[in-house]
């Protein structure tokens, strides 16, 4: 059986990720119910154990192609992205990270469509429907809104560092000029 690390409740300051401490599993303590695993073993195999047609005595490629559904909305998609990475909007602060997200979720939807229909694999080319596209958009959306809610908040955290370091230049240079004694005050205004 394989040692999983979890952390349990307690193991983790609420006030800091510094005091994180993992918790192996115990002697003959249950892990993972490997029967829910082996349907997904048993996919993960068929794709590594299937081979692409090949051309010419050369390994082969396998093409999945969008279906004319899911193209259209994938285009909308892209366009209604495009718009809200316009100057103004609202994700017109994170275009290097939204920009990428139309394209990435077609992969997953590509990996999504060979994970439901392996078999497949075994053919040059295959089309990917409508409902697999809206899944992988789905996740695509929840993925961009993660990433955007992150940026967002590294910023937040940079920008408040920024200020708090700053606030503390002022506060020590205004104590640094309070400390002093008054004749040493007055002698610099002369």
């Amino acid at each position: 059986m394989a040692v999983t690390v979890l952390p349990h409740e307690g193991a983790i300051d609420d006030k800091s990720d510094t005091n994180f401490q993992p918790v192996a599993e115990e002697h003959l303590e249950p892990g993972l119910d490997e029967s829910l695993l082996q349907p997904y073993e048993k996919t993960i195999l068929a794709l590594l154990n299937t081979k692409p047609p090949g051309k010419n005595g050369k390994p082969g490629c396998h093409l999945v192609r969008l279906s004319l559904e899911a193209q259209e909305s994938r285009r909308q998609w892209h366009n209604a992205l495009e718009m809200r990475m316009a100057t103004g909007r609202d994700l017109a602060g994170v275009r290097g990270i939204a920009s990428h997200a139309v394209s990435n979720t077609v992969r997953v939807a590509m990996v999504l469509h060979l994970m439901d229909h392996p078999h497949l694999l075994a053919e040059e080319e295959s089309e990917l429907d409508l409902a697999t596209w809206e899944r992988a958009k789905m996740l695509g959306e929840y993925h961009l809104a993660e990433a955007v809610r992150i940026q967002r908040m590294a910023d937040s955290m940079a920008s408040s560092a920024k200020h708090h370091a700053a606030i503390k230049r002022v506060t020590a240079s205004f104590l640094a000029g309070h400390r002093r004694h008054p004749d040493q005050i007055n002698q610099q205004e002369d």
